[in-house]
C-alpha cells in the first residue's frame, strides 16, 4: 500500500487488531469461537438438501432442524423477491420429503418448515395463503412420514403502505 494513503491505514489498523487479538487472524479467531458453540442448541434452517451433508460431517445433524420450502409455481412471489420457480434458494417438493427422511435417520429428533416467497406483501390474503401451504405441507409430512413439523416460519412479512399523508 502506499505510504501515508487509504492501504496504509487499513494496513495499520489490521496490524493492531491482530496485536490485540494475540496475533491471530480473523479465520483462526471464527474457528476458535465456532469450536465453542454448542450446535445441538441451535436450530439449524437449511436451504440446500447438499447442506445436509456438510452439517452432518462438520458438526453433526442437531435434535431441531427445519428446511426451506421453495413451492416453485404454485406461489407467484413479490417484485421484491421476484417468483419463487426462479429462486436459487430453497427445497423442491421432493427434495424436502427427503430431506426430512434423511435428518431423522441422522438423529434429528424435532423438525420445522419455512419459506420466502414474498416481502413487503399488502395483501393479507398472500400470508394467509402461505401459511395455508405450510400447514397443509406439515400435514402431508406427517401423514407420509409419521413426522411432526412443530414450528412453521411464513418468512417475508406484511409490508407497510407508505403513504405521503
Amino acid at each position: 500500500p502506499p505510504a501515508g494513503g487509504v492501504g496504509s491505514a487499513v494496513m495499520e489498523n489490521w496490524k493492531n487488531l491482530q496485536t490485540k487479538l494475540g496475533g491471530l487472524g480473523v479465520y483462526a479467531l471464527v474457528r476458535r469461537w465456532m469450536s465453542t458453540l454448542d450446535y445441538q442448541k441451535m436450530v439449524f434452517n437449511l436451504d440446500d438438501i447438499t447442506h445436509i451433508d456438510f452439517l452432518h460431517r462438520h458438526v453433526g445433524i442437531p435434535d431441531v432442524i427445519s428446511f426451506r420450502y421453495n413451492p416453485g409455481p404454485m406461489r407467484t412471489g413479490s417484485a421484491y423477491i421476484g417468483l419463487p420457480k426462479q429462486a436459487k434458494f430453497g427445497l423442491t417438493r421432493p427434495q424436502l420429503f427427503q430431506a426430512f427422511e434423511r435428518v431423522r435417520r441422522f438423529g434429528a429428533k424435532r423438525f420445522g418448515l419455512h419459506t420466502m416467497v414474498a416481502s413487503n406483501v399488502l395483501d393479507p390474503q398472500f400470508v394467509i395463503d402461505t401459511a395455508t401451504m405450510l400447514f397443509r405441507l406439515a400435514i402431508e409430512l406427517h401423514k407420509e412420514l409419521d413426522l411432526r413439523v412443530e414450528f412453521v416460519n411464513l418468512g417475508g412479512g406484511m409490508g407497510i403502505p407508505h403513504r405521503p399523508e
